[in-house]
C-alpha cells in the first residue's frame, strides 16, 4: 500500500526546514558579530567545559603575573641597596688596610676611625632601606626599623628570620627577601691566635716592632662565636 504525502505535511516539512536554516543563520550571525563560536552552553557542552577550565587557568596565570610584577620593584630596590652597601664595605676595607700602615700616627688613625664611623652610619641606612612603607631587610616584620645602634655604638637587629614568599605557579613559591641578620649580621672578627713553636704573637699596636722580615702563615681552622651586630 502506497502512502502519498498530503499538501499539509509537505508544507510542514518545508516550514520546519526553513526555520532550522533561519536558526542556523541567526546563530552564525551572532558568532560573527561576537567573534565567539560558543555563545551559550547548549551550543557545545564539551567546548563550554573546556573553555571554563581554560578561563580558570588564565585567571590563575594573571594572579601569578600580578604577584611577580608587584614584587619586581621591591627586588630591584633591594638589589640597588645591596650594591650600594657593597661599595661602602669596599671603601671601609680599604681604610682598614691603610690603618695598618706603620707610618701613620695617632692623628691619622683617628681620622680613619671617623671615616669608618661615617661609613658605618651609611651602611646602617642601607640595612634600614625601605620601599614604600615596608623595610626591605626586616624579614616579615616590615613595619619597624630592623637595625638600631645601642649605647655602645653597635647595630642590633630587631626584625625576624622569616622569608616572604610569593606564589608564581601551581604549588610553586619563591622568596622575595632575606632577613637582615643573614645579610648584615654575619660572623664578627674576634681576634687571631697563633699555634706552634714559631714564637709569633700579636703586637701591642699596629706599628709595634722594628725592621722587616717575611712570615708565611697557614690557616687551618676558624673558631669563634657569631657576631650579633654590624662590625667593620
Amino acid at each position: 500500500m502506497s502512502i502519498r504525502p498530503t499538501q499539509t505535511s509537505i508544507y510542514q516539512l518545508v516550514q520546519s526546514g526553513m526555520q532550522a536554516n533561519l536558526s542556523k543563520l541567526i546563530q552564525a550571525q551572532e558568532q560573527v558579530a561576537s567573534g565567539k563560536r560558543i555563545l551559550r552552553p547548549s551550543d557545545d557542552a564539551v567546548g563550554t567545559s573546556l573553555s571554563l577550565a581554560l578561563r580558570r587557568q588564565l585567571g590563575s596565570i594573571s594572579s601569578y603575573v600580578g604577584a611577580i610584577a608587584g614584587s619586581r620593584p621591591i627586588l630591584d630596590t633591594a638589589t640597588a641597596q645591596l650594591q650600594s652597601g657593597l661599595g661602602i664595605l669596599t671603601e671601609a676595607r680599604g681604610l682598614a688596610l691603610n690603618s695598618l700602615s706603620g707610618s701613620l700616627n695617632a692623628s691619622d688613625r683617628e681620622a680613619i676611625a671617623m671615616q669608618l664611623e661615617s661609613l658605618r652610619d651609611s651602611l646602617l641606612d642601607v640595612a634600614n632601606a625601605s620601599w614604600g612603607d615596608r623595610f626591605l631587610f626586616a624579614g616579615t616584620a616590615t613595619e619597624g626599623r630592623p637595625w638600631e645602634l645601642d649605647g655602645n655604638g653597635e647595630a642590633r637587629y630587631s626584625g625576624n628570620e622569616e622569608v616572604q614568599f610569593i606564589t608564581i605557579g601551581r604549588d610553586e613559591q619563591v622568596g622575595v627577601n632575606m632577613p637582615g641578620s643573614s645579610i648584615f649580621g654575619d660572623q664578627e672578627f674576634t681576634g687571631v691566635t697563633y699555634a706552634g713553636t714559631t714564637g709569633v704573637a700579636q703586637g701591642q699596636r699596629a706599628d709595634y716592632g722594628s725592621g722587616f722580615d717575611t712570615l708565611e702563615l697557614i690557616h687551618t681552622g676558624t673558631s669563634g662565636a657569631l657576631g650579633a651586630g654590624l662590625a667593620l
